[in-house]
């Protein structure tokens, strides 16, 4: 018997991390989903939240949990995309998903 297909799931990240929580708050749903195992998962960082990635993250806004969740979610099977994607290629990225989050 084999098992369903699994959903496709895009996280996309494009928030100032520096005035918001809500890009780490997206990578820890991303990490949490992750760990069911029924999802392909995939976390895209766009235009300022590409900030979070860069040394001396842990001083943004919840950015010392950062480093935590990514190490899950790279661990993983979940996709990280740490540089914006042309628009051509986010668009194929997300033409198959089953759903797109946008943070």
């Amino acid at each position: 018997m084999s098992l369903p297909p699994k959903k496709k799931l895009i996280i996309l990240i494009g928030s100032d991390d520096g005035a918001s929580a809500r890009p780490v708050e997206a990578v820890r749903i991303a990490a949490g989903m992750a760990s069911w195992k029924n999802l392909e998962i995939h976390v895209v960082f766009q235009g300022a939240s590409t900030k979070s990635l860069e040394e001396g993250a842990d001083t943004l806004c919840d950015g010392d949990q950062l480093n935590n969740y990514l190490t899950v979610l790279r661990n993983g099977e979940a996709s990280v995309y740490e540089e914006s994607l042309d628009l051509d290629a986010l668009s194929r990225l997300c033409a198959d998903a089953h759903q797109v989050a946008s943070f």
